[in-house]
């Protein structure tokens, strides 16, 4: 399934770092109905002041969680591997540009392509996969997409991509190409091909 991948989409937030967002939280304080998506409830906001508001709470939050986020266990070496083996990297995420710049740091020059929901619709939308692999000018079968969450598994699915659950959770009715745990699973996972 990984034989022919040419480059690695990752997402950002309990994937490749930490984060202690408090979606509930966020949620009550915006007042998002439980189970609506917080971004699509904020775009559909008719009055402007209110969804400046929203908008506001989020990027405040997110900006909070930013500066106490931390790599997880074997990102670094995940991310230095694919790059020894010349495989392309970036990220496709649902944060804004700011706060996703600094939970990259030093780590952005080890990616291609980061996009944010400033970038493109977020996902479950496609849009931002499928403008990565016509920049790089592969296939959507060249590329594989790496997420922690059912949003992951469903662009890449939208897009027509192969996808990486990395999370001790099963979602259902959602079936990913591979489904880890951890980081270094899918590190052993690449090195039984190169």
């Amino acid at each position: 399934m990984l034989q022919n991948i040419k480059g690695v989409i990752f997402d950002l937030d309990g994937t490749l770092v930490s984060s202690s967002l408090d979606f509930s939280s966020i949620r009550k304080e915006i007042g998002c109905p439980a189970n609506n998506d917080i971004l699509s409830f904020v775009d559909e906001i008719t009055c402007a002041d209110d969804r400046n508001e929203a908008n506001r709470v989020i990027e405040t939050t997110e900006l909070d969680d930013a500066v106490s986020a931390d790599w997880l266990d074997g990102a670094n070496d995940l991310l230095q591997y694919l790059s020894e083996k010349q495989i392309k990297l970036a990220i496709v995420t649902r944060n804004s540009h700011e706060p996703c710049n600094i939970k990259l740091g030093e780590y952005r020059t080890m990616f291609d392509i980061v996009y944010t929901r400033d970038d493109f619709p977020p996902k479950p939308a496609p849009d931002a996969l499928l403008n990565i692999a016509s920049h790089w000018a592969h296939g959507v079968d060249e590329l594989i997409y790496v997420g922690d969450f059912i949003y992951d598994v469903l662009a890449a699915e939208n897009a027509g991509m192969k996808s990486c659950l990395v999370s001790e959770k099963v979602y259902e009715n959602i079936e990913p190409d591979i489904h880890i745990r951890t980081l270094p699973e899918l590190k052993d996972l690449f090195a039984e091909i190169w």
